[in-house]
């Protein structure tokens, strides 16, 4: 027999409950695939999310201790995630025994829904069960759902039973002494409410590092990091997962939500009162609830909004988190993920119908009298029944819609866990449309509705919103200091624009490790100290315009190694000290556009080794030697209207590796000597539009690889002479450049800015002067007729004496002194 894939089932329950057995499991509807199954039990609630790794232990009662708690102590080993490490140990299982029953160890998919979901996600981030497993599916759970982890509640639990103390020694001592009945009940009286705002006592924790650990960092960082488990991923979630929180409240009066701060994602830490807080309690209101107070007939408001169709309990406790994994991981891995929504409504949807969701509908405006109707969606919880049978599941009657929605079910996910995708190999008539994996931006997803259907970028109005909370808007707030200890330390976008802080300190947003996105527009910085945006690993993009900001000062912002935008435009920048981007080798785009820069210090640029596009002022008045060393690798460095005495002594020099360097529209005075020494490796130098004085000299050596210069459109005011040019790049264009056509023309037309094509660069190039042939093409005018210049005349008289001379000392002793006094003679009376 053929070795089968294998589906490893980790089953729900929130990790306080639930069970792989086949009262929800069974398994008759994915065996009509050639499939092995395998389903597990773990360890729940108390006993089993805080533990110790250790399963087995001939004092039973120390066992259950060291099943559930969690402790900061490590010398006492007790860490946490038990119920995570026997999934692990499961898999080791299946690795080591599946083959005897037909199964592939090479071909693993691990599934499940709700916890079941959010466990196969830790299984991927968890450096422990790496190369145990080979796909995953997860269903309407994920590791970032603010449900899916813990906290440490050791010392909870022992002062419910009595102890008062802090210390972990004695607390575990005498947890192992209460007998397993009374930690059971102490774990009831521990408050889990399901509250969006608050930690659940029982689920994963961050483990601190050793041996036996199955997650040491935060499952954002890890995603992040890049560093888990790459295999393809099947990710989805229903309609109406918020319908859970009914089931939760079934044996309670409905009571309309009034306390918007406790619907404050967790993992924000945000301060409970504080103004920010407070301000994203009511755009939460708002948004779901629009302007009026939410009344007990407003029962589906609690995840339906009637008007509008939006879901908060859906959003908040699933989807919101569902999507941010499913973008972050595209961001960091290649492999495909396929995302779906479940919509379709039958008899199967087992929660739904269960629990009879209904809501009291207004039936008559006038009297208000109410009656109780079926509310459309799907519950979390509700695709258990299309892909396992259970205690409830009715008959199947063939070519219903139940019969129909269950083999399309299985297909998807069976085809899935075979190849790494869930479209057919075949055609097959159940699946009918092309399901695309989601890109960086588009998210592409099936809807599996009584109809299969693709579509992009599900419920995209209601994630807006919340990528919209999850930037933190503090504008116009009128905030003078940045509330860095009130906000969460895990925003990711932060506006604080149209406040007022006159100084950004240093280290002034330490501590906001996932901050990726920072906008201080619009208020009166005047300084910005040094190191000032340090302990921002993951900030990409900064926005700083629109300020009084005068001088952009040494290492102020040095250290952001992952910048990749920094926005500067409409300051009142005057000055670039040396080093102000020293370690920004990330950098692709710098503006500093529409500021009154006059100087650009040495060094200013050091440290930015891969900007794409570098956009200067106009108006720069000084470049100082060395403006320009240690930016390495530019695709576009443009300089414009500048207004220089010149182009000094190594103005260039140390900047390498440039697509394209223009100098353009600018009076560049006088370029000196040397002005372009140490500029290597420059595939495009233009030299547009300018003014020049004078050319000391142009110096370009076939060391420095210049790929190609044009000089277009330029006025030059005085000819360079032909010793001080040469020009040893790969190509030469000189165009519609206006140089003077006087005696000193001639210099220029055999020098090598004529590129040995005399009659190609006359009719090119033009007259600036004299006076009567201004703005003439080269070619109009008879330069045979123009005389060489009286100084290249008696140079070339004084070469001609020196040649001369060379001669006498070839003569015959007895006519030498004759002749060379005649020479003397003639070259005296020739310069005077």
């Amino acid at each position: 027999m053929s070795s089968r894939m294998h589906l490893f089932v980790t089953d729900a329950g929130g990790y306080v409950a639930g069970s792989g057995n086949s009262d929800i499991y069974g398994p008759e509807f994915l065996l009509t695939e050639d499939i092995v199954l395998v389903t597990i039990n773990y360890r729940t609630g108390i006993l089993g999310i805080h533990s110790q790794y250790s399963v087995i232990d001939t004092d039973v009662n120390k066992n259950y201790i060291k099943g559930f708690l969690s402790l900061e102590d490590p010398d006492l080993g007790v860490s946490g995630n038990a119920g995570l490490k026997d999934m692990v140990m499961a898999l080791k299982w299946v690795q080591k025994n599946i083959i005897h029953f037909s199964g592939d160890p090479n071909n693993v998919t691990i599934f499940g829904e709700s916890a079941g979901g959010s466990s196969v996600h830790y299984l991927i981030l968890s450096p422990m069960a790496k190369g145990l497993f080979h796909k995953a599916i997860l269903q309407s759970g994920c590791a970032l759902n603010i449900w899916a982890k813990g906290k440490r509640c050791g010392a909870d639990t022992a002062q419910i039973l009595g102890l008062e103390t802090t210390d972990d020694r004695k607390i575990l001592a005498f947890l192992q002494s209460v007998p397993v009945e009374k930690l059971l009940e102490a774990s009831e009286i521990i408050p889990d409410e399901f509250v969006a705002s608050s930690t659940r006592p029982h689920g994963p924790v961050v483990e601190r590092p050793s041996s036996d650990a199955f997650l040491c960092q935060n499952p954002l960082d890890v995603i992040r990091s890049g560093n888990y488990s790459h295999v393809p991923i099947m990710i989805g979630f229903t309609t109406r997962e918020g319908m859970l929180l009914e089931i939760k409240k079934n044996a309670k009066p409905f009571e309309p939500i009034t306390d918007f701060e406790s619907a404050i994602p967790n993992f924000l830490n945000l301060q409970r009162g504080s103004d920010i807080s407070k301000m994203v309690a009511k755009q939460i209101k708002e948004f779901y609830y629009g302007y009026k107070e939410p009344l007990v007939h407003d029962k589906d408001t609690y995840y339906l909004v009637s008007i509008s169709g939006f879901i908060l309990e859906t959003d908040n406790f699933f989807l919101r988190d569902l999507m941010r994994t499913v973008k972050y991981h595209k961001e960091t891995s290649p492999v495909p993920i396929f995302l779906y929504r479940m919509s379709i409504e039958t008899s199967l949807n087992m929660f739904k119908n269960i629990f009879e969701i209904t809501e009291p509908g207004i039936s008559d405006i006038t009297t208000y009298s109410y009656k109780h109707v079926i509310i459309l969606g799907v519950c979390h919880a509700d695709d258990i029944g299309y892909l396992f049978k259970t205690l409830l599941t009715p008959e199947i009657d063939p070519g219903s819609n139940e019969d129909v929605a269950i083999k399309r079910f299985v297909k998807l996910w069976t085809n899935f866990a075979k190849y790494g995708d869930p479209n057919p190999k075949e055609n097959d008539p159940l699946i009918n449309v092309k399901w695309k994996p989601v890109e960086k931006n588009a998210l592409h997803f099936l809807d599996i509705g009584k109809k299969l259907t693709v579509d992009t970028n599900p419920e995209a109005h209601r994630m807006a919103f919340w990528n919209q909370i999850l930037e933190v808007l503090c504008n116009s707030g009128g905030l003078r200091e940045i509330p860095v200890k009130l906000l969460p330390s895990t925003v990711e976008h932060l506006s604080l624009t149209r406040n007022h802080f006159p100084i950004i300190k240093s280290d002034a947003f330490a501590g906001l490790r996932y901050l990726r996105k920072l906008s201080l527009d619009g208020n009166n910085i005047s300084i910005i100290k040094p190191f000032a945006f340090r302990g921002l690993p993951r900030l990409r993009e900064l926005s700083i315009q629109q300020t009084p900001l005068a001088t952009v000062a040494q290492f102020a912002f040095a250290g952001l190694q992952n910048i990749t935008s920094i926005y500067l435009s409409h300051n009142k920048i005057r000055k670039v000290e040396c080093f102000s981007f020293a370690g920004t080798s990330n950098l692709k785009l710098l503006v500093l556009t529409n500021n009154p820069i006059i100087k650009i210090e040495s060094n200013a640029f050091s440290g930015l080794t891969n900007v794409e596009r570098l956009n200067f002022p106009s108006g720069v008045r000084v470049l100082e030697p060395d403006a320009f060393n240690g930016l390495d690798t530019v695709g576009f460095l443009k300089l414009a209207f500048m207004d220089l005495p010149g182009l000094k002594e190594g103005t260039f020099r140390g900047l390498t590796n440039v697509g394209v360097l223009s100098i353009q529209e600018s009076d560049l005075g006088v370029i000196e000597s040397d002005a372009f020494d140490g500029l290597t490796f420059i595939n495009n130098l233009y030299i547009l539009n300018n003014k020049i004085d004078g050319i000391q000299e142009l110096n370009f050596t076939q060391e420095q690889r210049i790929g190609y210069l044009k000089l277009q459109g330029n006025h030059i005011l005085e000819i360079p002479r032909a010793e001080t040019l040469n020009i040893g790049v790969d190509k030469l264009t000189v165009i519609a450049n206006h140089f003077p056509c006087d005696c000193h023309i001639h210099t220029l037309l055999e020098g090598p800015l004529a590129n040995g094509s005399l009659l190609e660069f006359i009719s090119k190039n033009y007259c600036i002067s004299p006076l009567e042939v201004n703005g003439k093409p080269m070619s109009d005018i008879d330069i045979d007729s123009i005389g060489r210049c009286q100084e290249e005349v008696t140079r070339g008289n004084l070469e001609a004496a020196k040649d001369s001379t060379s001669m006498c000392c070839k003569m015959k002793p007895q006519i030498l002194i004759l002749f060379c006094s005649f020479v003397f003679l003639f070259g005296y009376l020739s310069i005077y």
